[in-house]
């Protein structure tokens, strides 16, 4: 009877335990992405009049994500893996420098995001950061679309990588059953590589994406 009552007090308090190091449930939020253009910002060739320049446009449009994660904490210390569904847009304001007509094209991602997010804790507080494994399921890119529009060999190709990773930091906090953090992006890998052909002269360019990401959880 003893023995029982003493494995019972062990289950309670280990339950108990857990209960306050483990936390998991889902969360939703908002993710404002700024895609960086390299190598291609401007291109003026030295033997002809073409001029070709792109911009990005200041206001960025919202993306949204969904999803779950979990979240152990333990001696001032926090590890929160998430499994999220993303979309990502950014609007690009471009000029091919034949017609002088300027022109929005929007490039959108649907992801699928893996952040491992760490760090300290501070009571309901929380700083860290981590890597994040960001695979593409479906992308809109409507600047491939004018690449090949300006391309006079029409060789320009875009090259989507299917996989990649950034860095994540920021800070949070724990209230009740909610939990809110306020994160940015930092991007790791090129999501794209291109070339375009402009008097018989080829220009290679690449992308890497940034993003705020804005978010709040339930815990179950």
């Amino acid at each position: 009877m003893r023995r029982l009552a003493f494995l019972l007090i062990i289950v309670v308090a280990t339950s108990t335990v857990n209960a306050q190091l483990l936390k998991y449930g889902a969360r939703v939020g908002i993710n404002s992405s700024d895609l960086k253009l390299k190598d291609f910002a401007n291109i003026t060739p030295q033997d002809g009049g073409v001029n070709v320049e792109i911009k990005f446009k200041p206001n960025k449009p919202f993306g949204m994500h969904f999803g779950g994660f979990a979240q152990v904490a333990i001696a001032g210390f926090f590890f929160q893996p998430e499994l999220l569904f993303v979309t990502a847009k950014s609007d690009i304001e471009v000029d091919n420098g034949i017609s002088e007509v300027t022109r929005n094209v929007r490039q959108q991602e649907w992801n699928f995001d893996i952040p491992l997010f760490a760090g300290w804790k501070f009571g309901p507080a929380r700083v860290g950061l981590g890597p994040v494994a960001s695979f593409n399921l479906i992308s809109k890119n409507e600047l491939a679309d004018f690449m090949n529009e300006i391309s006079e060999k029409k060789s320009e190709e875009v090259v989507l990588k299917k996989a990649v990773w950034g860095l994540q930091f920021g800070a949070g906090v724990n209230l009740w059953k909610l939990i809110f953090d306020v994160k940015y992006e930092l991007g790791l890998s090129k999501i794209n590589d291109g070339a375009v052909n402009i008097n018989g002269k080829n220009y290679n360019f690449s992308q890497k994406a940034n993003q705020l990401i804005i978010s709040a959880g339930y815990c179950f």
